[in-house]
């Protein structure tokens, strides 16, 4: 069964770009991951740019042949790159009310957000 989240990084303006991620958006899977590989602004606006994923991993880039039918399970599985769905880019909120009110919205269980003090919070929805 899926746990849904949203993984999002806030702006200096206050606005935060958020995606989607389908599977294992529990703390224990996604807060080590993210905070040992995307704990910088560049790494986590890196990750947000892959757009909505099916699966959260430790790379963005594949190292060898990688697709959604055969997947490396270290690397990211994202359904534009990987799946080649139109429409999967990151949404712009314009502060934290908006991006908490579209995540309940969406059914997000979790909500990660990568805030101007360079750290990884996590809320549950």
């Amino acid at each position: 069964m899926a746990t849904r989240s949203r993984i999002a990084i806030q702006h200096e303006d206050g606005s935060i770009s958020s995606i989607y991620c389908h599977y294992d958006g529990h703390p224990q899977h996604h807060l080590p991951i993210l905070q040992g590989h995307y704990d910088t602004p560049e790494k986590a606006n890196q990750l947000i740019e892959l757009g909505n994923l099916s699966f959260l991993s430790e790379r963005i880039e594949p190292t060898g042949p990688h697709s959604f039918d055969v997947p490396r399970f270290d690397t990211c599985l994202a359904y534009g790159r990987d799946r080649g769905e139109k429409g999967q880019e990151a949404v712009k909120h314009k502060d934290l009310e908006d991006f908490e009110h579209f995540a309940r919205q969406g059914c997000a269980e979790w909500l990660y957000i990568f805030g101007q003090d360079g750290t990884w919070k996590v809320m549950e929805c």
